[in-house]
């Protein structure tokens, strides 16, 4: 049986991340388990072209 401890789960908040978030929240409770969560957003200067 796996043993696991912690559960990281990455999120943007969007309607897929709020899925991973509920799996990760099952997961978490099944293996009585940490639950660890990272808000994931895109990095502003990228989204502009450099001069």
């Amino acid at each position: 049986m796996i043993d696991l401890k912690k559960i990281l789960v990455p999120t943007d908040f969007s309607e897929f991340g709020q899925q991973a978030l509920l799996y990760g929240c099952e997961l978490a409770s099944r293996f009585n388990a940490e639950l660890h969560l990272l808000n994931v957003v895109q990095d502003a200067v990228a989204m502009f072209p450099e001069r």
